[in-house]
C-alpha cells in the first residue's frame, strides 16, 4: 500500500460503524461508568475532611462612650485586625488546647473580623467536629479578658452573641453529584479509548476507504441483511440463511450478487476459467454465504455449477442450505479413498430446487487439509470442470493456509472483506498472496456494509466495478485459454 495512503480520513469512517462498535462494547462502557463512579466515591471517603464552624459576636466599645460612634467604628476595625493576627498565633492555640482535655488535640482555626459599618467583631473557630470548634470558643471567652487588655485598654469587648455552632459543615460538597461526574467521565474516556482503538485498526467501513486502503479492485458491495426477521424468530432465536431465493432478501443485494456472477461469466467468457475460490482473510466474512449466493444465481440462469464447500475444519454450507445435502460419501470421506467416478458422482448431490451441485462435507474433519496436496485432490477438481462453474468455498487465510492450496488449484478467486472486521493490512497481505498464486486474481467484494451503500453508477445494475469499465482486474495479466491446461489440469478431462 502506498505510504501516502496509509492514516484514516474523515471520509473512511462510518457513523453505523462507530454506532454498532460503541453497541457491540456497551459492557466495557457500562463497567467503566461504575469503576470511576466507585473510584471518585473511594478518593472522597479518603480524602474529603467535614469542616466545621462556631461564631460569637463582640461589641467594642470605648471605656468613656456607651454609644455607637464613628469613633468606635473606626475602633473596631483596627481591634479586628489587631485580634485576627493574635487568634492566629501559637500562643493563643496553645491556651485554648490547655484550658480542656477536651481541646488537647484541638487542631482548628481560629479568627476575627469586623461586621461591616458597625462595632461588632465576628470571632469563629473552624474545627473538624462541631463540638471541637463550639469548646474552642468557649476556652476563647475565658481568655478574652486578658486578650482584650492586651489588644487595648481604652476599649471594652462584651460578648453580645454566645457561641452557636452549625450542624453542617461549611465546605459541605454534594458526594452524589462528584459521583456521577466521575461516572460520565470513566464513560467518556472509554467511548474515546474505544475510538481510538477501532480507529487505529485501519478497517474498511466505507467504499471510498476501501478504494484507499486495500491494493485490489471492488467487484461488488452487498449492504446489510438481517437474519432474524420476525418476532417470534426472535424469542425462537432462530436465524434463516441469507439467500437470494429467500422473498425477504432485498432487491439490491440481489443485484450485487448478480455483479459477482457477471464478473465470473466474463472470465469464464473471455479466459476460459471455470474454477473460482471465494475466501476471506477472518471469521465470520460473510465468504460461505457469498459463495452459497453467486453459486445459485449462476444456477438460475441455467448455467451447470458444482458448489464445494472447501472449509473442512468448519463445514458451513450444508447449514446454509438447511441440510439439505444428503449423500452416502461426503467430500471429507471421499477425499480420503482412491479417487474413481464412481465416487465422485456418489459425492455430488444436486440441490432439489435450485438446480446446482453440491459437494459437501457431513462433520468438521481435521486430516482432510493435510490431504489437499493430494493427487486425489487434484483429480477431484478436474473432474469438477465438467461443470460451467465450480465455486469453492474455503476457510479463512488468516487461520490456515487451504486458501493458498485450492488458489493454485482454481483459475480464479475473489477475497470478501467483512465492514469494519479486518484491518486493511491483513487483507493486503491475503490480497498480495492471492495474486501471486496459479490463479487469477479478481478483486474483493465488500460484505455486510451498513450505512455506505452507493445506487448506482457502478453499482447494483453490473456497470462499471461489475465489467471492470475504469477499473482494473488486479495485477494479473489476462491470460489466454490454453494457459489455464497446466494448472493442475483445470481445463482437461479426467
Amino acid at each position: 500500500m502506498n505510504e501516502n495512503n496509509k492514516g484514516i480520513r474523515l471520509k473512511d469512517i462510518s457513523v453505523a460503524c462507530i454506532v454498532r462498535m460503541l453497541l457491540k462494547h456497551w459492557w466495557m462502557i457500562v463497567l467503566a461508568v461504575l469503576t470511576a463512579a466507585m473510584a471518585m466515591s473511594l478518593v472522597l471517603e479518603l480524602t474529603y475532611v467535614p469542616r466545621y464552624r462556631a461564631n460569637m459576636t463582640y461589641a467594642v466599645t470605648a471605656r468613656k462612650s456607651s454609644t455607637v460612634t464613628n469613633t468606635n467604628i473606626t475602633v473596631t476595625n483596627e481591634i479586628a485586625k489587631v485580634l485576627a493576627e493574635l487568634l492566629e498565633t501559637d500562643v493563643i492555640n496553645n491556651n485554648v488546647r490547655d484550658s480542656s482535655e477536651k481541646l488537647a488535640a484541638f487542631g482548628g482555626s481560629l479568627s476575627a473580623s469586623q461586621v461591616e459599618g458597625s462595632n461588632f467583631i465576628n470571632v469563629s473557630c473552624t474545627d473538624v467536629t462541631p463540638k471541637g470548634a463550639y469548646l474552642a470558643l468557649e476556652a476563647l471567652v475565658e481568655l478574652f479578658p486578658e486578650i482584650s487588655e492586651y489588644v487595648s485598654k481604652n476599649t471594652v469587648l462584651q460578648v453580645v452573641k454566645n457561641p452557636t455552632v452549625s450542624a453542617n459543615p461549611v465546605n459541605r460538597i454534594n458526594k452524589d453529584q462528584y459521583v456521577k461526574l466521575g461516572g460520565a467521565v470513566g464513560g467518556f474516556l472509554m467511548v474515546v479509548l474505544l475510538l481510538a482503538v477501532s480507529l487505529s485498526r485501519e478497517t474498511v467501513q466505507t467504499v471510498s476507504g476501501a478504494k484507499r486502503l486495500i491494493d485490489a479492485s471492488i467487484i461488488a458491495v452487498l449492504g446489510h441483511e438481517r437474519k432474524i426477521r420476525t418476532l417470534r424468530d426472535v424469542f425462537k432465536r432462530k436465524k434463516s440463511s441469507v439467500l437470494i431465493t429467500s422473498p425477504t432478501i432485498g432487491s439490491r443485494y440481489s443485484e450485487q450478487i448478480n455483479t459477482i456472477c457477471s464478473k465470473l461469466e466474463n472470465e469464464h467468457n473471455e479466459n476460459g476459467a471455470r474454477v473460482f475460490i471465494i475466501t476471506g482473510v477472518g471469521e465470520d466474512e460473510g465468504k460461505s454465504t457469498v459463495s452459497a449466493n453467486v453459486a445459485t444465481m449462476l444456477a438460475l440462469k441455467g448455467k451447470k455449477v458444482a458448489l464445494v464447500d472447501g472449509d473442512f475444519r468448519k463445514p458451513a454450507m450444508n447449514k446454509i442450505f438447511n441440510s439439505v445435502y444428503s449423500s452416502a460419501l461426503p467430500l471429507n470421506r471421499m477425499l480420503k479413498m482412491p479417487f474413481s467416478k464412481e465416487n465422485f458422482l456418489s459425492c455430488i448431490v444436486r440441490h432439489p430446487d435450485h438446480g446446482l451441485y453440491m459437494c459437501f462435507s457431513d462433520e468438521a474433519d481435521h486430516e482432510i487439509p493435510s490431504r489437499l496436496k493430494s493427487e486425489v485432490t487434484r483429480r477431484f477438481i478436474r473432474q469438477l470442470c465438467v461443470f460451467d462453474f465450480v465455486i469453492i468455498d474455503t476457510p479463512p487465510m488468516g487461520f490456515f493456509t487451504d486458501a493458498e492450496v485450492f488458489a493454485d488449484l482454481a483459475d480464479a478467486s475473489i477475497l470478501v472483506v467483512r465492514q469494519d472486521r479486518t484491518p486493511s493490512f491483513d487483507v493486503n497481505d491475503a490480497v498480495d498472496v492471492l495474486k501471486e498464486s496459479n490463479s487469477k486474481f479478481l478483486g474483493c467484494v465488500l460484505n455486510d456494509m451498513i450505512g455506505d451503500i452507493p445506487g448506482g453508477f457502478g453499482y447494483g445494475y453490473g456497470y462499471g466495478y461489475g465489467y471492470g469499465y475504469g477499473y482494473g482486474y488486479g495485477s494479473s495479466k489476462k491470460r489466454s485459454s490454453s494457459s489455464h491446461s497446466g494448472k493442475g489440469g483445470a481445463h482437461s478431462g479426467n
